[in-house]
């Protein structure tokens, strides 16, 4: 007994010690973390005479009606557009049980006000379920309970399967038009959304964090770079149009056809419609990216990087990836290097490290490149060349059965492939 009343003492001061170190590690950062845990445990608490006995109904009623809870990544918009497709688009091809009624949250704050708007259309989302489900997760058992939720993979093409679930309503088409208007565009008007992604919006939606997300720099580019793609799409009748919710700087051509969406137009509603009715999306790896093919529109993702977790959402869609330079060696990682290392799927800037990477991004000749090949194949003027299926079949056989390139390789852009066969090495 007396080992018990001092083990109490020093076990607390140990906690106590690790909060304090936590603290002057990661500051204001840390403190506004610990406070969101301590909150969200206060309610947990304050909730457990309603949601206790409403999971024991729950578990009991599991041989008739499985009720399942989770949450929508609506905090990050390219998750809460794509996981939330995926999720619909497999309920539709029988993958989830048929006697089960699932019933989702929001994670705030929520990135895009319209589309949590056309998901309360299609989802039964009820703010209340974020307390059984955690609740649920922390009781043994709860796992039949909760809905799984895809990533961002497709093995089974289902986007090509099923028709999109997100659609605008009368109003809401009318008010895309008036949106379009007031940009001097109509709706015959043919455009095509650009983006590049920056730190800016983390920054924004998580300033007491600022500075953590750097894990994901890598996947920054510089949007100066698509000024000859911008200005040669615009020659050839496209208005192009610069998304982004926040963004570090204004992208200004002085072309008529260019315009600066993300700065001087930008709304919730039209970062919905606008992915919805481009002629193809021309960007790199960011959430909004993934808009357009969930409406299954073409996409053009350049600076791709991790080369394997390419978002495929249309036979359409064209890639070319950002290269790694190993500095000591002199030379850049070819595709079968990055898949036998893991480098190929690497999502953190520091998972690079051991390999003394320098990421080079595509020039701006390779970016006008892929973009061209992208309005030609739409135009169905583009000209295969006889080398190029020989090329795919080559990065195809890097990845073996299993892996979804060898099922479904990504069509990367043709010129930039004849330009650097070397990395098929």
């Amino acid at each position: 007994m007396g080992r018990f009343l001092i083990s109490v003492p020093r076990g607390f001061a140990g906690f106590l010690a690790r909060q304090t170190r936590d603290l002057r590690s990661a500051g204001r950062r840390a403190l506004a973390y610990k406070l969101r845990r301590l909150v969200h445990y206060g309610v947990m608490i304050a909730m457990l005479p309603f949601t206790l006995p409403a999971l024991l109904v729950i578990r009991l009623a599991k041989p008739w009606k499985l009720v399942r809870f989770s949450h929508l990544n609506s905090d990050r918009i390219g998750h809460f557009a794509l996981n939330t497709e995926f999720y619909l688009c497999e309920r539709d091809a029988g993958m989830h049980p048929s006697n089960a009624l699932d019933i989702f949250y929001n994670v705030k704050p929520v990135a895009n006000q319209q589309l949590k708007l056309m998901w309360d259309r299609v989802l039964n989302v009820r703010p209340w379920a974020r307390h059984i489900y955690h609740l649920n997760s922390l009781l043994p058992g709860g796992q039949p309970h909760i809905v799984p939720i895809r990533t961002i993979e497709d093995p089974h093409g289902l986007l090509e399967r099923f028709p999109c679930h997100l659609s605008f309503t009368p109003e809401e088409d009318q008010r895309g038009k008036d949106g379009l208007r007031a940009m001097g565009l109509d709706a015959a008007t043919p455009f095509v959304c650009l983006h590049v992604r920056d730190s800016a919006y983390l920054d924004r939606i998580r300033p007491q964090a600022k500075g953590f997300w750097n894990y994901h720099d890598h996947r920054d580019a510089d949007i100066k770079k698509c000024v000859p793609a911008a200005l040669e799409l615009a020659r050839r009748g496209l208005v192009i149009l610069r998304m982004g919710s926040v963004v570090q700087e204004p992208f200004e051509t002085g072309h008529p056809r260019i315009l600066d969406y993300a700065t001087h137009f930008r709304s919730d509603f039209m970062d919905m419609y606008l992915p919805a009715h481009c002629r193809f999306y021309l960007g790199t790896t960011a959430g909004i990216g993934v808009v357009p093919g969930v409406f299954r529109l073409p996409i053009v993702r350049f600076n791709l990087i991790p080369l394997e977790l390419a978002v495929l959402t249309n036979p359409r869609d064209l890639i070319i990836p950002k290269k790694l330079w190993r500095r000591k060696e002199k030379r850049f990682m070819t595709f079968r290097e990055l898949r036998t290392t893991g480098a190929g799927a690497f999502c953190r800037g520091e998972q690079y490290a051991p390999f003394d990477i320098e990421f080079v991004e595509n020039t701006p000749e390779e970016i006008l490149d892929v973009a061209v090949e992208m309005d030609e194949r739409l135009n169905g003027t583009w000209n295969t060349a006889e080398e190029d299926e020989a090329l795919k079949m080559r990065f195809k056989s890097i990845y073996g059965p299993g892996h979804h390139y060898h099922t479904r390789p990504p069509s990367i852009g043709a010129k930039f492939l004849r330009q650097n066969t070397y990395l098929l090495d």
